[in-house]
């Protein structure tokens, strides 16, 4: 029997709280989550100007984040990032990096300062 191993830096705190009763709850002083619960009752969410970020290391490493309309994804260590403009692009067909190299380079910093080195997770972006 294998064990994974892993973390996740989720925090479903404020979003345990949105979907219950906010008694039920208790949330941390400090903590900056924001509760996605409305989305999970299949109501309208709105990220507004946060910046969304995970990674993914099934089958190599990938990493993606969303603010506002625009989402980025690097589909490989190394890869150069791809943009999509999801107000007119939903189904990400179409890389709009090439036009918006300012937005890019904006949500690759933005990127940046929100990853996190992990020793369960390490990454050529880690060395």
């Amino acid at each position: 029997m294998s064990r994974l191993r892993g973390e996740s830096r989720c925090d479903w705190r404020g979003s345990g709280r949105g979907a219950l009763k906010a008694e039920d709850v208790t949330v941390a002083e400090g903590v900056d989550g924001v509760s996605v619960a409305p989305l999970l009752k299949g109501e309208e969410w709105e990220a507004g100007e946060r910046l969304l970020y995970w990674e993914f290391f099934e089958g190599g490493f990938q990493q993606a984040a969303r603010w506002g309309d625009w989402k980025v994804i690097r589909p490989k260590a190394g890869a150069a990032l791809q943009l999509y403009d999801l107000r007119e692009d939903v189904g990400e067909k179409v890389d709009v990096a090439k036009k918006h190299p300012e937005v890019v380079r904006m949500l690759e910093e933005k990127g940046n300062g929100a990853r996190r080195a992990s020793v369960h997770w390490p990454t050529a972006l880690d060395e």
